[in-house]
């Protein structure tokens, strides 16, 4: 099972997640953290209730720093520098960099020094980048 981490849940990160567990292919990943400044209050609301795509089909829970979805446990994180992120510790093999902040080959490269054996920057629909490998 490939461990996979979301760093920015604005529209693009969780329109990712969605796609995810919307592809009815759950039992090939786990989503172990997302990091965003947001509130976990927020967080949990935006991802449930989306103006564009409608709610969201899974059940979404949340208790503390712990999002629930489809009864897989998330953990939330809210670290603004990459290089404190702790994918090392939680065994993340790919980062979806989705915060629209970081967008050149040295942050794809924070991501793995923090850990992650692999990083894909995603700054807007025409810009996909992947760098290290799984």
């Amino acid at each position: 099972m490939v461990n996979i981490a979301i760093n920015g849940f604005g529209r693009i990160g969780r329109n990712v997640l969605r796609a995810l567990y919307e592809s009815g292919r759950n039992n090939e990943f786990n989503v172990v953290a997302i990091n965003d400044i947001a509130k976990p209050e927020g967080i949990a609301h935006l991802l449930k209730y989306d103006t564009a795509h409608g709610r969201f089909r899974f059940d979404v829970a949340l208790e503390n720093n712990t999002l629930n979805v489809a009864g897989d446990d998330i953990t939330l994180l809210a670290i603004s520098d990459i290089k404190d992120l702790p994918w090392k510790d939680l065994s993340i093999d790919i980062v979806l960099e989705c915060t629209g902040k970081f967008d050149d080959r040295a942050s794809g490269q924070a991501h793995l020094d923090a850990g992650a054996k692999s990083a894909f920057l995603v700054t807007r629909v025409t810009r996909f980048r992947q760098y290290g490998h799984l």
